[in-house]
């Protein structure tokens, strides 16, 4: 699920209840158009009739929350990718009124090889499947 972050006693004035319209007067940190999250979030922001004030454009979750924490904006992110030292440092807010829970899929096709990497990796995400 999505999440805001701030940084911790943030200054732009946002609590747990905070309206899409109090969320998009902060400045904003924020990833490059690429991303598949931008124009999921913009889009969001524009059925409700407003617009987000990007301020700074980084390319990766690491940066975006040092960015976030040092005060220079807030910023929205899946929630995974909050570290227990993330939640100590940042105040996080969850936005599942405003956004509905994301879905991926995995597509495999039968009798096709799969290396040890790709195997690993889908033990890691789904440990109860069997993958010849």
């Amino acid at each position: 699920s999505l999440v805001l972050i701030a940084p911790r006693k943030n200054p732009f004035g946002l609590k747990r209840t905070s309206s899409l319209q109090e969320i998009s007067r902060a400045p904003f940190v924020f990833y490059p158009r690429s991303s598949t999250l931008v124009p999921y979030v913009e889009n969001r922001f524009l059925e409700a009739g407003l617009s987000l004030k990007v301020n700074l454009i980084l390319n990766n979750y690491d940066s975006v929350k040092k960015y976030v924490a040092m005060g220079l904006g807030v910023s929205i992110l899946d929630d995974y990718a909050l570290t227990e030292n993330d939640r100590q440092r940042l105040d996080i807010f969850p936005l599942d009124r405003y956004f509905k829970a994301r879905w991926y899929g995995l597509i495999l096709r039968k009798r096709k090889y799969l290396s040890p990497a790709a195997k690993a990796f889908l033990r890691t995400i789904l440990p109860e499947g069997e993958f010849v």
